[in-house]
């Protein structure tokens, strides 16, 4: 997890890291930002972004996209090894 402040706004980032994402890496990163919720990590006001850096999607792109969306997960291909969190906070109008 990675804390920022960005704009007057506390950005609490977390972020899975895996190979090829599935089901489970979701369910998986939606139960740390719970957990971290409930250590008091992840305090009311924060704004929570939960990132799955993956290497690729070979099959069930459009049914994982959606899940994805539906859990407020945003879906980040690895290109260079680093998690690029401005490019999210750029475009959810964050940064």
């Amino acid at each position: 997890m990675v804390i920022l402040e960005s704009g007057g706004r506390t950005v609490a980032a977390v972020v899975e890291d895996t190979g090829r994402p599935n089901i489970d890496d979701l369910n998986r990163l939606n139960g740390t930002a719970d957990d971290l919720r409930r250590r008091g990590l992840i305090r009311p006001g924060m704004v929570t972004l939960k990132i799955l850096h993956h290497g690729g999607i070979r099959s069930g792109r459009a049914l994982l996209t959606s899940l994805a969306r539906s859990l407020r997960v945003e879906l980040q291909e690895c290109r260079s090894g680093a998690t690029d969190i401005g490019f999210i906070l750029r475009r959810r109008g964050l940064l």
